[in-house]
């Protein structure tokens, strides 16, 4: 039986992965592969008012592939900081509990983290606390491509390609309101904070709901 999981850095990783993160004893974060782009790495995804809205990190210009994730840089060339603000504001003003929460995410989007991992891992502790998860959270100290027994390999297991996505027979997505669901109809796997700014302290609740047995 499963006592860890192992996932990759994700940028406010998306609900899929904080349902299974819950699981577990301790949650291990990659912090020694090559970067992937196309995931959810530099990448989150909201409910706007016209569908799925991205939100990217923009990465210093060059070659990424062979590059280890925890040396990936961001890049400041352009104002993306504000533009996320502006755009998480604009979205989630009106939730029932972004004005909670305001506080403990504005300064990510004025800090200049240097690397990405830094800034993945930074909003990750803070998600673990204001979500009150248990899970201990480390990140590797080694690239291993076979992992033991008692952990559940799940690197790009979640993805935002629905043809690379893995099916997980564990996992069972909850609908809950969202901000612009008549509009859009429900979005699925949005990023967590999505389903922090509508649910609040709820929101552990329903990440365990939709890992219990139907």
């Amino acid at each position: 039986m499963y006592q860890s999981i192992l996932i990759e850095s994700q940028f406010l990783g998306c609900i899929h992965t904080y349902a299974k993160i819950v699981q577990y004893e301790s949650c291990q974060i990659e912090k020694w592969e090559h970067y992937m782009k196309g995931t959810y790495r530099n990448r989150c995804y909201i409910a706007g008012a016209n569908g799925p809205q991205r939100l990217t990190v923009p990465l210093v210009k060059g070659k990424h592939d062979h590059t280890i994730i925890k040396d990936i840089k961001i890049s400041y060339d352009e104002d993306w900081q504000r533009n996320h603000w502006i755009t998480l504001y604009s979205v989630y003003h009106n939730s029932p509990y972004f004005e909670f929460y305001e506080d403990d995410f504005a300064p990510f989007f004025h800090q200049k983290e240097k690397y990405l991992f830094d800034l993945n891992e930074k909003l990750m502790v803070l998600l673990i606390g204001l979500l009150n998860i248990d899970s201990k959270i480390e990140s590797t100290s080694t690239f291993e491509k076979q992992v033991s027994d008692d952990v559940l390999d799940f690197r790009s297991a979640i993805h935002p390609n629905p043809k690379k996505h893995i099916k997980d027979r564990d996992y069972t997505e909850l609908k809950y309101k969202q901000i612009f669901e008549e509009r859009t109809g429900f979005l699925s796997n949005m990023s967590i904070v999505d389903l922090l700014f509508n649910l609040g302290p709820r929101v552990l609740e329903h990440l365990y709901g939709s890992i219990a047995p139907e």
